[in-house]
């Protein structure tokens, strides 16, 4: 992934491994620093969904939202008629706090579109579902590898960034933090 920094927002452009064509985006729209909130949004490649990127690259830019940027919850917003978006949503651990009501006007027709959330006790709770502990210390218990090490990925390979640096790198051997 690569990244592109703005004032008040974060987006990251989705690249396969070796390949640096950018097959999708994603990204934090607003960032709210002081209420610690964010709007994480989407887009990939049509012949590429199902593949599971989408949900990796989420749980990428997940973990550098609550980790990184300190956030406490993250918003999502998805036409209400999108049930792949939804379960998507659903399976990273969102919840559904509400619908606007005819939001957007496309092809002649108004669109519901539903909000989810994700708190940071319900992204714990999610990657931990048992609340179990390690033998000696207080990290959560996890089924999956990217709870401890969020930057890594099988299919982008990403690599921690420092606590100090403002960029990671994948192997596709682009920055995080270079411009899209």
């Amino acid at each position: 992934m690569r990244e592109q920094r703005e004032l008040g927002a974060r987006r990251w452009g989705i690249t396969l491994t070796g390949d640096d064509t950018v097959v999708g985006l994603l990204g934090y729209n607003y960032w709210d620093v002081q209420h610690r909130r964010a709007a994480i949004g989407y887009d990939l490649k049509r012949s590429l969904w199902g593949k599971g990127l989408a949900a990796e690259a989420m749980e990428l830019a997940l973990g550098f939202g609550f980790d990184r940027m300190d956030l406490n919850r993250v918003e999502a917003h998805t036409d209400a008629a999108n049930a792949r978006s939804i379960r998507l949503l659903r399976r990273l651990g969102f919840w559904q706090e509400g619908t606007f009501h005819e939001r957007y006007l496309e092809d002649g027709a108004f669109h519901d579109v539903a909000l989810f959330v994700l708190l940071r006790r319900d992204r714990v709770r999610h990657l931990a579902p048992d609340r179990g502990r390690e033998q000696g210390g207080n990290t959560p218990v996890t089924r999956r590898s990217y709870a401890r090490r969020p930057w890594t990925a099988s299919r982008s390979s990403c690599s921690a960034p420092s606590r100090n640096a403002t960029s990671a790198s994948c192997a596709s051997g682009s920055p995080m933090s270079s411009a899209i």
